[in-house]
C-alpha cells in the first residue's frame, strides 16, 4: 500500500484541517485511521503522524506523498495545514515549541491532553459532511460566527479533549472517542449578545496580511506581535485599568508563557476583545498605558 494511491479520496471541505481530511479519507476506505496511515506511509510508522501535531508538523515528503496518492495539488494539501499561516500569523510555525495564537494539542503519544481542537456542535450537526475547520485551532477564534455560540474543546460528558485519530466502537470523529457521546447533539447556548467584532477583524487581518494598529496600516506579523504583547500586559501583568470590556478570568491566574492553553473559550474571548479594543484605538491605548503606568520600554519588550 505504501506505493499505491488512495482508492477513495473524498475532496477537502472549505477550510478543513489536514488531520480532519486524512481521517475522513481513512474512513472512506473503511480502514481504521492509524492502520490506514501506517500502511500508506511506512516511513512514518508507529503512529508517528498522530503522535505529533500533524496540522503543524507535516513535512515536505509527506505533502508530496499525500498529493501523489490523492491526485490533489500539493498547494491545496499545504493550505489545509496551520503552517499555511506562516508569514501572516507568526514568522515561523514549526511545531517544535508552542506557537502563539495556535491552540496546543498537548500530545502524549497519540492522545491529546489539551483542548487544542475546538468545535461548534451546531456546525457539525448541520454539515452535510461533518469536518473540523482550520480556524477552530486559532486562539482568538473563540466563538462560531454563524451560530453565535462559544466553541467547545472537550466532551462535556467525560471531559476528554478531542483526538481525531481515535474512535469509539468504529464510529466517526463526531463521537467522543472515550465515552461515545455524539458531539453533534450537545445542547449549546446560542448567545445573541455574543460580541464577535474582534474575531471578525482578526480573521480579516490574518487573511489579508495587514491590519490597523493604533491608526497605522501594518503587516499582519507586526499586528499580531503587538496583540501578543497586549495580551501579556492584560493577563500576565494584570494591568486591567481602563479596559472597557469586563474581564472574566478564573483565579488564580496561570503565570506561564502558555497561559492561553489553560483558558476557556469565554476567558480567551474576553481577553481578545479587550486587546482588540486597545490595538484599534490610539486614544484607548494611551489611556490604558497611562492609567496602568506602563512605560515604553516595557510596551515593546520581547516583541
Amino acid at each position: 500500500m505504501n506505493d499505491k494511491e488512495f482508492v477513495i479520496h473524498p475532496p477537502p471541505q472549505h477550510n478543513e484541517l489536514l488531520s480532519s481530511w486524512l481521517v475522513r479519507v481513512a474512513r472512506a476506505n473503511d480502514v481504521a485511521t492509524t492502520s490506514f496511515t501506517n500502511m500508506h506511509f511506512k516511513e512514518f510508522q508507529k503512529n508517528i503522524l498522530w503522535q505529533r501535531d500533524l496540522d503543524i508538523w507535516c513535512p515536505e515528503s509527506l505533502l508530496d506523498k499525500l498529493a501523489n496518492k490523492s491526485h490533489l495539488p500539493k498547494q491545496q494539501i499545504f493550505d489545509m495545514t496551520l503552517k499555511s499561516y506562516e508569514g501572516k500569523l507568526r514568522r515561523k510555525i514549526h511545531g517544535k515549541n508552542r506557537t502563539h495564537f495556535i491552540q496546543s494539542l498537548g500530545n502524549y503519544a497519540h492522545i491529546k491532553r489539551n483542548g487544542g481542537l475546538r468545535f461548534c456542535p451546531l456546525c457539525l450537526a448541520n454539515d452535510l459532511i461533518p469536518y473540523f475547520r482550520k480556524e477552530w485551532r486559532l486562539s482568538f477564534y473563540t466563538a462560531c460566527l454563524e451560530h453565535k455560540c462559544f466553541l467547545l474543546n472537550r466532551c462535556p460528558n467525560c471531559n476528554s479533549p478531542l483526538t481525531l485519530s481515535k474512535s469509539y466502537q468504529e464510529k466517526d470523529f463526531t463521537f467522543c472517542y472515550k465515552c461515545g457521546m455524539d458531539l453533534k447533539k450537545i445542547n449549546i447556548i446560542q448567545e445573541k449578545d455574543c460580541k464577535l467584532e474582534a474575531i471578525i477583524v482578526l480573521m480579516k487581518v490574518l487573511n489579508n496580511g495587514w491590519g490597523n494598529k493604533l491608526g497605522q496600516t501594518v503587516q499582519s506579523i507586526e499586528y499580531f506581535d503587538f496583540l501578543k504583547q497586549l495580551n501579556k500586559m492584560i493577563y500576565l501583568w494584570e494591568n486591567t485599568e481602563e479596559i472597557s470590556e469586563k474581564i472574566l478570568f478564573s483565579k488564580p491566574l496561570i503565570k506561564s508563557a502558555g497561559y492561553e492553553d489553560f483558558l476557556s473559550s469565554r476567558e480567551q474571548h474576553s481577553l481578545y476583545l479587550a486587546s482588540y479594543h486597545l490595538i484599534s484605538s490610539t486614544s484607548n491605548f494611551q489611556q490604558y498605558i497611562q492609567k496602568n503606568k506602563i512605560y515604553d520600554c516595557y510596551i515593546y519588550k520581547d516583541i
